[in-house]
């Protein structure tokens, strides 16, 4: 029979697969992967209350209370900016204060190592399914497009995704490279290493993965994917010149990818690269006016007030309808100087908690792995974050399941998990 904490970590697995296949599904007006996660929250919590006490590293402590902090202040500020309530609660609460509790969730259900292995396994699966759509809507078409569609896909990304802007089962293009260029580090550390048996099997699922990366056609994605594969590789061999090797070959691959199949990567004079420059400083001209913040709601109409000081910029004019894009900056522009000092912050103890350093003496090859994959997943997702609406308190859910394998890996590898014992 199935332990209740079995069941709740199941729970939380499928609402991770719900946000890759399933992210902009609606039943009867009702969003479906929150709904999901939220049963598995449920549970997760039911056994957290029932618990006198548990140990938690004082990083992790750490991590949870500034991401806590970070929260109250994105209410406070919300409210003060008179943001609709319904907004604040759909974001604030519905992706990044649940996309918290889901991590701690992963944290504090991972007891015993194959816990780790079954979610991360699980999720590797849901996304090599999904890239193998997003191939599929590249190579055959209209079925697959057809699938995404019926999956929940972002109906108008549609003539996007026929053009060959791959989005496997995710809402579009964008946040299928979000979920890419965190999976492909991951998977290419486990493989490197030898954190997994069937390592053929991997390497082929990352060459799936890789594909997939570069049909999604997204710059930033590839680009911070392959630093962050470089880190893998320096944080396992400790070899620079293979890592410049590797980052050389990937470059040259870049270009012959931009050269003779797909021009756009290698093209930087189209409006959505040119505009990124103006959306920067009005960002920042922003924050100089309104140190603490505009709120979401209201960003687009403050950084709209600039657009006098930088009209002779190429693509200027999007400043009055984008946001910034980028991580920082939008928390910058949207929270001010204390979201932006929380929010780096978090990154702070999010990497120290991956640091390289010497593992426990029961720790196994896959915990490693997991370290190492990790350390180049969240490498590439910072890197992709300079240049996208992207981050966990920007508001992408599943971010958040990854932040939870980082905690549950450090709590294994802390607490001298291996095998079957317990944390």
């Amino acid at each position: 029979m199935i332990k209740i904490q079995d069941l709740a970590l199941l729970l939380i697995a499928l609402s991770g697969i719900t946000y890759l296949w399933f992210a902009g599904t609606h039943l009867m007006e009702i969003h479906l992967p929150p709904v999901v996660a939220a049963i598995g929250i449920y549970v997760s919590l039911i056994i957290v209350f029932s618990k006198d006490k548990f140990s938690i590293s004082p990083t992790t402590k750490a991590i949870f209370l500034v991401s806590l902090i970070l929260i109250g202040w994105m209410f406070l500020r919300e409210l003060f900016a008179r943001t609709e309530f319904a907004l604040i609660i759909g974001v604030v609460g519905g992706r990044v204060l649940v996309g918290v509790i889901i991590a701690f969730s992963l944290w504090f259900l991972t007891t015993k190592l194959w816990h780790l292995r079954f979610v991360t396994y699980v999720f590797i699966a849901a996304i090599t399914v999904s890239a193998i759509v997003g191939i599929g809507q590249y190579f055959v078409g209209e079925p697959f497009v057809r699938l995404w569609e019926l999956t929940g896909g972002h109906l108008p990304k549609l003539w996007e995704v026929r053009l060959g802007y791959i989005a496997g089962l995710a809402t579009y293009s964008i946040p299928f490279s979000y979920q890419l260029c965190t999976f492909v580090p991951l998977v290419f550390g486990l493989c490197i290493s030898h954190a997994v048996k069937h390592r053929k099997v991997f390497f082929m699922i990352f060459l799936l993965l890789l594909l997939s990366l570069f049909l999604t056609q997204a710059r930033s994605a590839i680009a911070g994917t392959l630093l962050g594969i470089v880190v893998v590789m320096w944080s396992v061999q400790r070899k620079l010149k293979r890592a410049l090797l590797f980052l050389s070959f990937g470059a040259l691959a870049y270009l012959l990818y931009g050269v003779y199949v797909n021009p756009r990567i290698i093209t930087f004079a189209e409006p959505s690269a040119q505009a990124r420059l103006p959306l920067f400083i009005a960002a920042l001209w922003t924050v100089l006016a309104q140190p603490f913040g505009t709120g979401r709601a209201a960003y687009t109409e403050v950084a709209s007030g600039f657009y006098g000081l930088i009209e002779k910029l190429p693509e200027a004019e999007m400043i009055l309808e984008h946001t910034a894009h980028n991580q920082f900056l939008n928390m910058l522009g949207y929270y001010g100087i204390p979201g932006l000092v929380l929010a780096i912050l978090f990154y702070v103890l999010l990497f120290q908690l991956l640091r390289m350093g010497k593992t426990t003496a029961v720790s196994t090859r896959f915990l490693s792995g997991m370290k190492v994959g990790l350390l180049g997943s969240f490498t590439a997702y910072l890197i992709n974050s300079l240049f996208h609406n992207a981050g966990p308190f920007i508001g992408d859910p599943f971010n958040w399941y990854f932040i939870g394998l980082a905690l549950a890996t450090n709590k294994l590898l802390t607490f001298n998990v291996a095998g079957g014992k317990s944390a």
